[in-house]
Formats: C-alpha cells, structure tokens, sequence
C-alpha cells in the first residue's frame, strides 16, 4: 500500500533510519544539544527582578552616568562609591552575568566584564533588597563560589 509521496511505510522507515545519526556524529550532535539547552537553562535561570537591576546597574556605569539611583543603605554599609572597581575597565565595557547565588533580601552575582584591554576579569556584585527594590552594596573584583548553582 502506497501513502504519502509514494512511498510504503517500510520504505519511509529505512529512509528515517538512514537518516539518523549514529556513533560520533550522534555522540556530538547529542553533546551539542545538551550545551544548547544548559545555555539556555542558564539564561532564564539569571532573568529575575536582581538580575535585571545588575544589569541596569552596570549598563549605567558602563556608559558612564552616575550610578547613584542603584545604591541603597546596604544595613548601614552605604558605598556610593562601588562602581569605582570597574574603573580600570574603561567606559564601554561589555558583561556577561555568570552565575548568581541568593538568599532572603541578599544576593551575589557573578560578573564577567570585558574592558579595553578586552581580557575578561571576574567581579562579584552584592546587592541586598530594601522595601522590594534591589540595591548595589559593593563590587569586587573576583567572584564568590556558587555551590552548585546557577
């Protein structure tokens, strides 16, 4: 019995099989997927109210403004000054978030910034949240173990 395009069933079968990959080229079709999809578990998992804040935090001083809107009491530890750490980076300077861990009103975020030697160099960002919004406490450079997650 003949169906689409003329073909039988067995036919359309042998054609799939023949058209899957197997040994190395499946090993790194299958390696290539699972990359793909961490990268992109990743990404959501840094799409959140304090990743956008870093974000926007360091979007302003890499072009430059004052950054003073992003900077809250931090429990008593003010720091309008954090963002000098980035100076060396030069305006203009790309980031990437790489990771971030957070707990209650506390959050760290690891950063990787590209400057005008175009080296990245690692920082971390802490941020504590006060009345709901997320404010910059300090950047260093470095970054802060993550213990398994994201």
């Amino acid at each position: 019995m003949r169906s689409r395009g003329g073909r039988t069933a067995a036919g359309r079968n042998g054609l799939r099989a023949a058209a899957r990959p197997t040994g190395p080229v499946a090993a790194l079709l299958g390696a290539a997927c699972l990359a793909a999809c961490v990268s992109c578990a990743k990404d959501d998992i840094l799409d959140s109210a304090v990743h956008d804040r870093a974000r926007d935090y360091l979007r302003t001083v890499a072009e430059g403004a004052p950054p003073t809107a992003y900077y809250g009491d931090c429990g008593g530890r003010r720091n309008d000054s954090a963002h000098d750490a980035l100076a060396d980076e030069g305006a203009g300077f790309g980031f990437a978030l790489t990771g971030s861990v957070e707990s209650g009103d506390s959050a760290d975020i690891n950063v990787s910034v590209t400057g005008r030697d175009g080296a990245p160099t690692s920082y971390v960002l802490d941020l504590h949240r006060e009345n709901g919004t997320w404010y910059v406490c300090g950047v260093d450079e470095g970054s802060v173990d993550l213990g398994g997650a994201g």
